[in-house]
């Protein structure tokens, strides 16, 4: 089958193209270890969103006790 000239060509395409999709299947599996899961992301962004708004009210607080023309 492979003394045929085309059926040689066809089956070095078909290993190159078996070889980059081995590659990029690999790329994927490790760009989807990599990445961080929206779900933990959506968490962490809900709980500096709360640190933000605490800190927010500390501010104020610290403000009206410290009511200083000189404070900023």
């Amino acid at each position: 089958m492979l003394e045929d000239e085309e059926m040689r060509n066809t089956h070095e395409d078909y290993k190159e193209l078996t070889n980059e999709f081995e590659s990029t299947h690999l790329h994927l599996v490790n760009n989807r270890k990599d990445s961080t899961n929206p779900k933990e992301l959506e968490k962490k962004i809900t709980q500096l969103d709360s640190e933000k708004e605490q800190l927010l009210s500390r501010i104020a607080i610290f403000k009206k006790k410290n009511n200083t023309p000189e404070f900023q």
